[in-house]
């Protein structure tokens, strides 16, 4: 019997080991385990200094100078149907004179546009087209306006059994139209022409005939047949 209580104890004794055994190597996984963990946090932990510590470049903008835009003329005519000036090609600022056979009164709408006021010019080597040049480059009064637009050029003018053929282009910018094709506009513009050269005597010119494309800028009348100057609208 108490050969048998021995074989019991021991028995017992081999379990209690085999758990506490089993434990131990749970216990020591377990362990190894936390050890993983921990050098994994602490490897995080310096990952993190270190990108704490790296210094970010600053870009520091550079000031971009400021470039004025220049619009550069466009060599291609923006109308085909448009006519090349011959006579006056540059449109140049005209040269005064001193010869009296080149004085000539040059006929500009006043400030309410209800007239037009004769002003005394010279024009070296005077012309018809020289006059209507200097018609679309304007008075020299302050008090005085053109009636023509400045973007009108003088491509010729003959003159023929008292009759001046005006051949005007235009090329004047829709949105820059404005009053031009008005009747007021219209009658200032036809009137300045033919009082500048019809009261010139010694152009020898009666009537007016306006041709090109400048007439597009004109509305209410017969541009078919020519025109003579309405005194009413005259002032001297």
């Amino acid at each position: 019997m108490k050969k048998n209580n021995i074989k019991v104890r021991d028995f017992i004794f081999i379990i209690i080991i085999l758990v506490l055994g089993l434990y131990c190597l749970l216990l020591n996984n377990q362990l190894r385990d936390a050890k993983q963990s921990l050098k994994e946090i602490q490897a995080n932990i310096e990952t993190a200094k270190d990108e704490k510590n790296q210094v970010t470049p600053t870009i520091i903008p550079t000031a971009v100078p400021e470039v004025s835009e220049q619009i550069t003329p466009s060599t291609e005519a923006e109308d085909s149907s448009l006519i090349t000036p011959t006579s006056l090609p540059e449109q140049s600022l005209l040269e005064e004179g001193d010869n009296a056979e080149d004085n000539i009164k040059l006929y500009f709408s006043d400030s309410n546009a209800q007239y037009i006021v004769g002003e005394e010019r010279n024009l070296k080597n005077l012309t018809p087209a020289k006059a209507i040049q200097a018609l679309i480059q304007g008075p020299k009064s302050s008090e005085l306006f053109t009636s023509l637009p400045k973007e009108v050029e003088v491509v010729d003018v003959t003159v023929k059994d008292g009759v001046a053929y005006v051949n005007l282009a235009e090329n004047v910018p829709t949105k820059e139209r404005g009053n031009y094709g008005s009747s007021s506009s219209t009658y200032n513009i036809i009137n300045s022409i033919c009082a500048t050269l019809i009261l010139h005597d010694s152009f020898g010119i009666n009537k007016v005939k306006l041709e090109g494309g400048f007439n597009e800028l004109l509305s209410g009348v017969d541009t078919e047949t020519p025109f003579e100057v309405d005194m009413t609208y005259v002032k001297e």
